[in-house]
């Protein structure tokens, strides 16, 4: 009996000096052949550290939610909404590598939204990470700093949410807007600690023919050596 006992104890040492690892899975999106035909399905699906790589060009067909890590590779393809609506990172990180395009051009098309926390302290609590190969193209803004205003929606945020606690933003892709490229909306309360961040590499390209950026809200803004931001 004292044999079973110390081997189960020693068993178990083992299993706490060694943890068993969950590896991160690359769930693909696209025609036959892919784990998924639907861009929404592969998000809801994926559980954070795991890589969602599209196989071919791809819709989005309602408002995204982003409320965990998502990492998606483009992989030289094109995600175009069909609704005005496209993914609102909030309380999630959200992070786009690869080579490829996010296109919007229905409505007053916003592709990426961006909302924070109304919890002061509240850090990283909104990540959005766009990298250099990427580019966020619309008809009328390509990425906004926006509060909630979704009365009873599923996520059950307030009907209206001004706050912006802990959101970041790091932009090194290319940000092209019909209206307004990249804003940060005035409506914004947190001025005085934790407001949004802003950091926009050296390698990003922000367009329009009207307003490249607009900076009404709260946010600390770095542009780094290189940045491009032209008006057509």
């Amino acid at each position: 009996m004292k044999k079973k006992i110390y081997l189960l104890l020693l068993i178990f040492s083992v299993v706490l000096l060694f943890p068993l690892t969950v590896k991160a899975a690359n769930i693909t999106v696209g025609d036959s052949g892919s784990d998924y035909n639907n861009l929404s399905a592969a998000i809801n699906a994926a559980a954070a550290g795991d890589t969602i790589t599209l196989q071919s060009d791809t819709g989005l067909n309602a408002l995204q939610y982003i409320t965990k890590p998502t990492t998606i590779d483009l992989n030289n393809h094109t995600i175009t909404l069909t609704t005005a609506d496209g993914f609102h990172v909030n309380g999630g990180n959200l992070t786009l590598t690869g080579t490829g395009t996010i296109y919007g051009n229905v409505g007053n098309s916003v592709p990426i939204r961006v909302s924070g926390s109304s919890n002061s302290l509240d850090a990283n609590y909104s990540i959005l990470n766009v990298g250099p190969n990427v580019t966020v193209k619309s008809n009328y803004g390509a990425v906004a700093l926006t509060y909630v205003v979704l009365a009873g929606n599923p996520m059950g945020l307030p009907a209206t949410n001004n706050y912006f606690y802990g959101i970041v933003v790091n932009f090194a892709g290319t940000a092209t807007g019909g209206s307004i490229s990249m804003s940060v909306n005035g409506l914004i309360k947190n001025s005085s600690a934790n407001y949004p961040i802003m950091n926009i590499a050296g390698t990003a390209k922000i367009t329009s023919d009207d307003v490249p950026v607009y900076a009404a809200g709260y946010a600390d803004w770095t542009f780094a050596d290189g940045v491009t931001v032209t008006r057509w």
